[in-house]
């Protein structure tokens, strides 16, 4: 009431000062029985390979094309480290390429030309794995560069099974052989098969737990071969008739009784002493070119013209 001194309910002063009310909310004091606090609840653990399982899951459609792309990034020797910043190895990288090349026309009359042209493969493969490499991204650890490094090189093997099937269509393969008699050690060239060699034809053969062999052909499937006498010779004897077929290698030994052999199907016997019976399979191809020696380079022709067309041993 206005001009009141007192409260007409408690009767205090109205100056008086207000106690606040006691709380009605009780106050309850918790204590842990075992004495220690609750752990705190902790984030789940990181994967941290969890980046590395999207990228697998993911390989089929997406990691094979970003390889792809990598090696495509690749095909110029240096060119990623030169993005990076490094000139020195992308120097190390182009010289690894451009050095054997560049030596192969030196050793273009050596047995060393075959393995100047392996040398310039090999440094263009290191610079399409690093970019294959690159372009798949790898997570941080060790897990993550060993699978994107395994797929960099399943890709730079994949491209060089496609180019080695592609250039084995018309490139014949080379081959490095030893010394024989009335062939010199050399590097030839042979011309796949696509029919069955004549006899005579000569050629690069590589049977089951044997050394390569150069020598022509004696006889095809289905025909009988036998051995005959010429003074104080021998001699091959094919169908009942002597061979016409110039040997590598003159026949040696002391033969008592002569003996025959029939060529089974799908085989053909090379004149070796003593013979082989080799499947088609066991045949790299006939031998067209010789590169080495020098003085020898050019197309094979067997018998050469200058030789004594004669097989009785020596």
């Amino acid at each position: 009431m206005p001009g009141a001194v007192a409260c007409l309910g408690c009767g205090q002063p109205m100056d008086a000062p207000v106690e606040a009310p006691p709380s009605l909310v009780p106050r309850v004091r918790s204590a842990d029985p075992l004495g220690v606090s609750p752990p705190r609840p902790q984030a789940p653990p990181r994967d941290p390979y969890a980046h590395l399982r999207e990228r697998v899951d993911r390989l089929p459609s997406e990691s094979l094309g970003v390889a792809l792309g990598g090696l495509v990034a690749g095909s110029i020797p240096g060119w990623q480290a030169g993005r990076r910043g490094d000139p020195r190895g992308a120097a190390l990288r182009l010289a690894a390429v451009v050095a054997p090349l560049t030596l192969m026309p030196l050793a273009w009359r050596t047995d060393m030309l075959p393995w100047l042209g392996w040398f310039a493969a090999l440094g263009w493969a290191w610079s399409l794995a690093e970019g294959a490499h690159d372009a798949l991204d790898p997570p941080p650890g060790l897990a993550g560069w060993v699978a994107a490094s395994a797929l960099a090189a399943a890709g730079v093997l994949g491209l060089y099974a496609a180019a080695r099937g592609a250039l084995d269509l018309w490139r014949p393969p080379v081959i490095v052989v030893y010394d024989l008699p009335r062939f010199p050690h050399g590097v030839i060239r042979v011309r796949p098969l696509d029919a069955l060699p004549a006899p005579g034809t000569l050629v690069a053969a590589r049977p089951a737990n044997t050394p390569l062999l150069v020598t022509p052909v004696l006889a095809g499937p289905g025909q009988v071969v036998g051995l005959g006498h010429d003074g104080g010779g021998v001699h091959f004897v094919v169908d009942g008739a002597p061979s016409e077929v110039v040997p590598l290698r003159p026949l040696y030994g002391d033969i008592v009784t002569p003996r025959t052999h029939q060529v089974p199907a799908d085989r053909v016997m090379l004149y070796e002493w003593p013979v082989r019976i080799v499947a088609l399979d066991d045949i790299l191809g006939e031998v067209v070119w010789r590169w080495t020696p020098a003085e020898l380079r050019g197309p094979v022709i067997w018998p050469p013209p200058a030789e004594d067309t004669g097989d009785a041993a020596e």
